[in-house]
């Protein structure tokens, strides 16, 4: 933990999370969060083989050895009801425990979340097959991985608006006899590969893919009931995978193009069931994806400020540290307005999603869900503002690797830009207070 934290009480869970968590959920995010700070924290540079040329065996190595504690506190299976054997934590302190880790690396926060992310969804559904089946596997001592695919090489933003209703989409789901047949490509989802990178000491293996597709191969017909939301495991008979993408930043998670070449799923693991399909994927992967993205940025955002905070108190001008002097605290100062301001802004959102009798619900085209992507684009601005200023503050030392500032600037993109990015989330704000029709026709 930064030094300066164990003198200022603001910083104390409870002072960041007060309103908004009971004393257990305090207990459960404090523990996490010095886990984070003293086992993580010194290891973060070894999930940068990839990025420097090292060995993505040894990475992984690393990411399963210290998450297996964090299974074992129930990190994994913190959002699954407790009737099924999960902790029932609510949605704002799951967002707080997402912030805290995030503050330590953005990969290692994403492969821990991956399970919960398709759990979520199935648990959101009305699948009861799918819900045992998966509680089975997340509420055990296991470390697992997922994957959500939703995203095609034609245009992930226009597959991700909803007021195209799902036109643009390409994979298709076509039922034959008691099973569901799927063919397409999808582009971007990790973690993924072949199902056997992912059985390994520590990780039990990959859960499997939620994938978004279309159930009526003619666009013109389609529309929201004709989206479809499907369970596929892990080594389906058809599924395929390019070479994995190079990337800027969290080069721990293996993101590679999917293909189904006649994948064939038994009709149980369609996830939602016709018509509910399309408000699983925009209520729920979609809005839960955007504003586990805006709470994660905050995180991201609040290591920069320790690495700030911590290099002005030892650099110093004419014998007094930087921060010291009115121009530079007053920077560190708006610094933390900023940082403040999104994590009010994601727990607002959190409360606009618990509370549907008052707010809608989240697939509504006014609902919650287009709240969260404004809330997320504030959340990357506060966060590109204060990676300028840390940068700013830390001078030569912020440029070099070894500081950690570069890598948690790189890092942090995929959250800002992932899913839609900053002009899709301002377009999904402004469909709270008007409607905007325009789809043209597809051709």
């Amino acid at each position: 933990m930064p030094r300066y934290q164990e003198k200022y009480q603001w910083l104390n869970i409870e002072r960041k999370f007060g309103p908004w968590l009971d004393s257990e959920e305090f207990q459960m995010v404090e523990t996490i969060r010095d886990y984070m700070q003293h086992h993580v924290k010194p290891r973060v540079w070894e999930f940068e083989a990839a990025f420097y040329g090292g060995n993505i065996d040894s990475a992984w190595d690393a990411l399963t050895e210290l998450n297996e504690p964090l299974v074992k506190m129930g990190l994994q299976r913190a959002g699954i009801p407790e009737c099924y054997g999960g902790l029932g934590l609510s949605l704002p302190c799951r967002l707080a425990i997402a912030e805290e880790m995030a503050r330590v690396d953005m990969a290692f926060t994403l492969l821990s979340g991956k399970a919960g992310w398709v759990s979520g969804t199935i648990f959101a559904s009305q699948n009861e097959f799918l819900k045992k089946m998966i509680a089975e596997k997340v509420c055990s001592d296991d470390f697992w991985v997922g994957s959500v695919c939703f995203t095609e090489p034609q245009g992930g933003v226009n597959f991700e608006d909803i007021t195209l209703q799902g036109r643009t989409g390409r994979v298709i789901a076509s039922m034959n006899g008691d099973d569901y047949v799927l063919n397409g490509e999808k582009v971007f989802p990790g973690a993924s590969g072949p199902a056997d990178f992912f059985r390994r000491k520590g990780l039990k293996g990959h859960l499997g893919y939620l994938v978004v597709a279309n159930t009526e191969v003619v666009p013109e017909n389609r529309n929201c009931n004709t989206i479809g939301l499907f369970y596929v495991p892990p080594d389906a008979e058809g599924l395929s995978f390019s070479t994995p993408y190079k990337k800027m930043g969290v080069t721990l998670d293996i993101n590679r193009g999917i293909y189904f070449d006649d994948v064939r799923i038994p009709k149980e693991y369609r996830v939602g069931g016709p018509g509910l399909d399309a408000e699983l994927y925009y209520g729920t992967i979609l809005a839960g994806c955007i504003l586990g993205g805006a709470c994660r940025l905050v995180g991201l955002a609040s290591g920069l400020f320790d690495k700030a905070i911590e290099n002005t108190s030892v650099r110093e001008i004419e014998g007094r540290p930087l921060r010291e002097y009115s121009l530079w605290a007053a920077i560190i100062g708006e610094m933390a307005e900023k940082i403040i301001t999104a994590r009010a802004a994601y727990m607002y959102a959190a409360y606009t999603i618990q509370h549907p009798e008052i707010y809608g619900k989240m697939w509504d085209e006014d609902g919650p869900r287009n709240l969260c992507s404004g809330v997320r684009d504030v959340a990357g601005q506060a966060f590109r503002w204060v990676s300028e200023r840390t940068m700013d503050l830390c001078a030569a030392y912020g440029y070099t690797c070894e500081s950690g500032v570069e890598k948690i600037i790189r890092d942090a993109q995929i959250a800002i830009i992932s899913p839609g990015g900053a002009q899709r989330d301002k377009l999904d704000m402004a469909l709270l207070y008007y409607r905007r029709n325009w789809i043209g026709k597809a051709k």
